[in-house]
């Protein structure tokens, strides 16, 4: 068995690089129902996260998971002290003081050391009227004094990034001037035709969306003429629950599309570490492998290890293909609480199934193979176990590669037939263009129903397409440089030779395709 797992573990470090050269990553992610709400369930997380790193593959800890999905799908909302909000308001008002006054040069600096503890806060700061306006004002404070310093290239840069932070806000005629409202106003003409869209959809109807902190309407909200940049949007479904803030990057002339499933986020646990948590259940039972492939994604992972407690100690670890989006195998485990370890050490032997994609259980006195676990969702793709190494495709796709395969043999059938009439014919113009046609039409459907029939390797080229393309290059080279015609000259049996050895010569095309 020793030796069984030290092969397994250098397999293993072999493999944390895929076949696309990028290298994988693994997450553990624990889930858990309120009535199932146990503490052991992370303990026993991070005793899987060590185990994985033992085997020399590379693991997300706690803080670069947080770090991975804040940056790619969504964060907790920003929280306000009554400090930095007396400070902003105190600095708001120096520099109204310094515009006043027309000491631009002071207005520069003072609203950008005003703004600069507002962005990473702004849909916090924003959710706020007055304060929003304040902001708006701040920061069009920079695009006068531009203006009156004859910078007309850096007062439409300021003013397109007013336009960023808050999309709906118009400048007040008392606060600027008609030249900034100009600016202004020029900004957003051309984004009424060069700008981006954003349409916000979700799994629950009626909910507020805020961009940025300004509430832009209700789900399914879209809306364009938005500046480039980057925007925090939440949906909000609950009265005075504020949502987790995604953040989108808007493209000039593009649309942009963000979904937000308002079961996972109600669902997701982020402190102290990434999980998932249902109120029933039922509904644990329903999506946390849904919502779980989500959260990989959003990790960057490539493959996760799921963990779901059952009762008296007991709980299963489901290994997931993220891409594939399958359950490629699971194993039953007791843990100790008391002594924070898996009872009867048996962590070694599960992973090693884990890894292997065989299915055990390892709660009793001997290891029992079982069946993966498979759920699936009404109305949603199938999340399936693999039962084998190739899975059962559509019958749709199947009757075509099948099809596809038939139609080139009868081609080919005919154009060999007509190339035979045609050389012992008069050699007449019709049966020429017969077997040129299909020959050249069934050598195209040949190499077709071959790459769509025969599978590609997935570790370089596959020795019998080798061998088939050393086939093709001997047919090839025969039909065109040793005639097989009855008047030694090229005639219908050499073009044939060509129509066989062409798709048989491309072979090795298909494992680069």
């Amino acid at each position: 068995m020793r030796v069984v797992y030290a092969l397994l573990l250098l397999g293993s470090v072999a493999g944390t690089v895929r076949a696309d050269g990028t290298t994988s990553s693994w997450a553990v992610i624990p889930s858990m129902d309120a009535s199932r709400q146990y503490d052991w369930t992370r303990a026993a997380a991070e005793r899987l996260r060590t185990e994985l790193r033992s085997m020399g593959l590379q693991v997300k800890d706690l803080r670069e998971s947080q770090s991975a999905f804040e940056r790619r799908h969504s964060r907790f909302p920003a929280q306000l002290a009554a400090t930095e909000v007396s400070a902003f308001e105190q600095c708001a008002h120096h520099a109204e003081s310094h515009i006043a006054g027309a000491s631009y040069k002071k207005t520069l600096a003072m609203a950008k050391k005003c703004l600069e503890p507002v962005i990473p806060k702004l849909e916090a700061f924003a959710r706020d009227p007055v304060r929003a306006e304040t902001i708006f004002n701040l920061c069009m404070f920079r695009t006068r004094a531009y203006i009156e310093n004859r910078k007309s290239a850096e007062a439409k840069a300021a003013a397109l990034e007013c336009r960023r932070m808050l999309p709906d806000i118009q400048p007040s005629a008392v606060v600027h001037p008609p030249e900034v409202r100009k600016v202004m106003a020029e900004v957003d003409r051309v984004l009424k035709t060069q700008g981006g869209r954003l349409r916000v959809t979700s799994s629950a109807r009626g909910c507020a969306v805020y961009v940025n902190g300004r509430r832009m309407g209700q789900v399914p909200l879209s809306r364009g003429g938005l500046a480039p940049g980057t925007y925090g949007v939440q949906v909000d479904c609950q009265s005075g629950e504020l949502s987790r803030v995604y953040p989108v990057t808007v493209l000039s002339r593009r649309l942009k599309k963000l979904h937000i499933d308002v079961g996972f986020e109600e669902a997701l646990l982020s402190q102290p570490g990434l999980g998932l948590m249902y109120l029933t259940q039922a509904e644990h039972n329903q999506e946390r492998l849904p919502h779980a492939l989500m959260l990989v994604h959003a990790l960057e992972a490539s493959d996760a290890l799921l963990i779901t407690p059952l009762e008296d100690g007991l709980l299963r670890i489901d290994r997931l293909d993220a891409q594939q989006r399958l359950v490629l195998a699971s194993v039953r485990l007791r843990w100790n609480a008391l002594e924070a370890r898996f009872e009867g050490d048996v962590l070694g032997e599960a992973m090693e199934a884990l890894m292997e994609a065989r299915s055990l259980d390892l709660s009793g006195p001997r290891p029992v193979p079982i069946g993966a676990w498979s759920p699936t969702r009404p109305g949603a793709e199938p999340l399936r176990a693999p039962q084998a190494s190739h899975m059962a495709e559509p019958a749709p796709h199947h009757a075509v590669r099948v099809g596809t395969g038939i139609l080139a043999l009868a081609l080919y059938g005919l154009a060999w037939g007509s190339a035979i009439a045609y050389e012992s014919s008069d050699r007449q113009v019709p049966s020429a263009v017969l077997y040129l046609s299909s020959g050249a039409l069934s050598s195209g459907l040949l190499w077709t129903a071959s790459w769509m029939l025969f599978p590609s390797g997935k570790g370089g080229i596959t020795w019998w397409k080798w061998a088939g393309a050393l086939v093709g290059v001997a047919l090839t080279t025969l039909g065109a440089l040793a005639p097989l015609s009855k008047a030694e000259r090229r005639g219908a049996y050499d073009d044939m030779l060509l129509f066989t050895g062409a798709p048989l010569l491309l072979w090795p095309l298909q494992d680069f395709l």
